[in-house]
């Protein structure tokens, strides 16, 4: 499992990067939380990196002047959006993931339907798409950054998303995914 530096600085860019503080403050957390103690426990960085999301969710109107679901949406797409710059194999990967049934087991606005649904719409910026999106073409992934998300997501499938429940994205083994 790799512990190699990661680059996040992709994300700083004003038209495919993160956007608003959530977004901001969901990777700045996650730096800090990796930064602590690379790939010693998983499950323990996992739980600091979901325990401050949690207490701003509780507080997300005061903090961010958004709503509980537009908070819990906004963290998602910071998920995935990090996830580009993660690669296949690095801790950090499992990290992420793990985060996603323990803010699932809160229940509120935390719920992988609206993950999958934030899921389907990044697919659209693929590096290979022949899809043509309108004026957004700056806004396509790089080959290496589609699998990376790739990766991330195949390994939120095979450890936290049951397979009866994917609304339409199958996890087909081995970091493999296929959209119905």
């Amino acid at each position: 499992m790799s512990v190699a530096s990661l680059d996040f600085s992709i994300l700083q860019d004003k038209i495919r990067g993160l956007q608003g503080d959530v977004q901001y403050d969901t990777l700045e957390l996650f730096e800090k939380v990796l930064k602590s103690s690379p790939s010693s426990d998983i499950a323990q960085q996992t739980r600091n990196f979901v325990t401050p999301i949690l207490a701003s969710f509780s507080n997300a109107k005061e903090l961010y002047g958004e709503t509980e679901l537009s908070f819990a949406l906004e963290t998602y797409d910071a998920f995935l959006l990090i996830s580009t710059c993660i690669p296949s194999g690095h801790y950090a990967q499992d990290v992420l993931a793990g985060a996603l049934p323990l803010l699932e087991q809160q229940g509120k606005m935390w719920n992988m339907w609206e993950f999958k649904r934030l899921v389907r719409g990044i697919w659209n910026n693929d590096a290979t798409s022949e899809v043509d999106v309108p004026d957004n073409n700056e806004e396509r992934l790089s080959l290496g950054e589609w699998l990376n998300l790739n990766s991330f997501i195949a390994k939120c499938f095979e450890n936290n998303i049951p397979q009866s429940s994917s609304g339409g994205l199958r996890h087909e083994g081995q970091g493999c995914l296929r959209v119905d």
